[in-house]
């Protein structure tokens, strides 16, 4: 709160950044899921930055990749995690992001353009024209958010999401 016991909107935006934050990673309680992963996503920071909700993230964190491989059922004694289970992963994560922004926005509404603009991975957000438009114009830079931890392209379950 600022001072003077007055809320205002950096405030929330902090508020917010901290709940997206903690949504994407934060394990569920074993009473409603009999797996408790949320995700593989590692936040980095969370806040409120220039007029915008600010969650530093990476998707299908390497480590945290690695810990739900050691947690699955399909664990081999192999050394290195399938780049199917991460692949997984990533669509996994994809949807939970998409579906993390969605509800806030849709909870505080007046404030989706501050949490919508300063995402990590807008692109996830967008409807599904606005996506198709995108993968369409998806040029070697933008290729390379995605492919530089496994030197794989974006999952072809990505490019067909409905």
């Amino acid at each position: 709160m600022s001072g003077g016991g007055i809320v205002t909107d950096r405030d929330y935006l902090g508020a917010i950044a901290a709940f997206i934050g903690a949504r994407l990673q934060h394990p569920v309680p074993r009473c409603n899921s009999t797996n408790p992963r949320v995700s593989t996503i590692a936040v980095h920071q969370h806040k409120s930055k220039f007029g915008q909700v600010r969650v530093y993230c990476d998707l299908a964190d390497t480590e945290q990749v690695r810990q739900a491989w050691a947690e699955s059922s399909e664990w081999t004694d192999a050394d290195e995690v399938p780049i199917d289970f991460r692949d997984r992963c990533l669509v996994n994560d994809a949807d939970h992001y998409r579906m993390t922004y969605l509800e806030m926005a849709s909870l505080v509404p007046q404030y989706k353009n501050q949490i919508f603009s300063g995402s990590d991975f807008p692109e996830l957000l967008f409807d599904k024209d606005e996506l198709d438009k995108w993968l369409t114009e998806l040029d070697e830079l933008s290729t390379q958010r995605y492919i530089s931890k496994w030197a794989v392209g974006v999952p072809a379950s990505l490019r067909t999401r409905q």
